[in-house]
């Protein structure tokens, strides 16, 4: 006759221990919804681009994918002094940018929409410049989505390869493709060792500033 009597105090300590766990992955996600002064998300440029990349009544996935092709495709990928921004919304007014600064404009984008997101790093070989390839470092994007994290590389399209990492290689490319099942980055056919790094900030990372003001003095990025 105990038993239902022990059951109920565990089932409600249970309970308690799950949510207090769900309260503190909240906490801990906060920081990567809020606006930061690189990425100035309430600035009015995000407003009309929203506008005029989604529609309305269309799911939260769809905003992300309709944003992450905009990103993608709609900002050429450029690197000269003229393009260099330190925040999103001065990269989305020019619609320009390198990694570094599509990728600011991707996570200020979810953070908007309410979505959890930070800025992240691969690091890769090109298969095509083997055995003698050094590693790549490459900005993207990382989102919250699913109780996890999820990877997102929305630089690579054709031009960027083609004219920055490949420029001798002629060879087709498939970009990655939206999806939030699994990570987004370029197919291992093009690239080998692909490692993801996060950095401990909800900002734009300290190593980004740097690399960026060095190339403004040197006009050279750091290999």
């Amino acid at each position: 006759m105990k038993t239902p009597y022990l059951k109920t105090p565990l089932c409600v300590l249970l309970s308690v221990i799950l949510s207090m766990c769900r309260a503190r992955k909240i906490q801990d996600l906060a920081p990567y919804l809020a606006e930061t002064e690189h990425l100035d998300f309430r600035h009015p440029v995000f407003d009309r681009v929203l506008a005029e990349v989604t529609e309305a009544g269309i799911s939260l996935p769809q905003k992300m994918e309709a944003l992450f092709y905009f990103v993608r495709d709609s900002l050429p990928f450029a690197a000269g002094d003229e393009d260099v921004s330190f925040k999103a919304s001065e990269v989305l007014t020019k619609r320009r940018g390198f990694c570094y600064l599509k990728a600011m404009v991707y996570v200020a984008f979810c953070r908007k929409l309410g979505v959890p997101a930070r800025l992240a790093l691969e690091r890769f070989y090109i298969r095509a410049h083997l055995p003698d390839a050094f590693h790549h470092y490459h900005g993207i994007a990382a989102v919250w989505y699913g109780g996890r994290w999820i990877y997102m590389d929305t630089v690579s399209n054709r031009d960027s390869w083609h004219n920055f990492w490949a420029k001798k290689k002629a060879a087709p490319f498939k970009p990655p493709v939206f999806q939030l099942d699994d990570h987004v980055s370029i197919d291992s056919a093009y690239i080998a060792e692909l490692k993801f790094e996060d950095y401990e900030t909800n900002d734009l990372p300290s190593l980004w500033l740097k690399h960026i003001r060095d190339y403004l003095e040197t006009g050279k990025w750091p290999d």
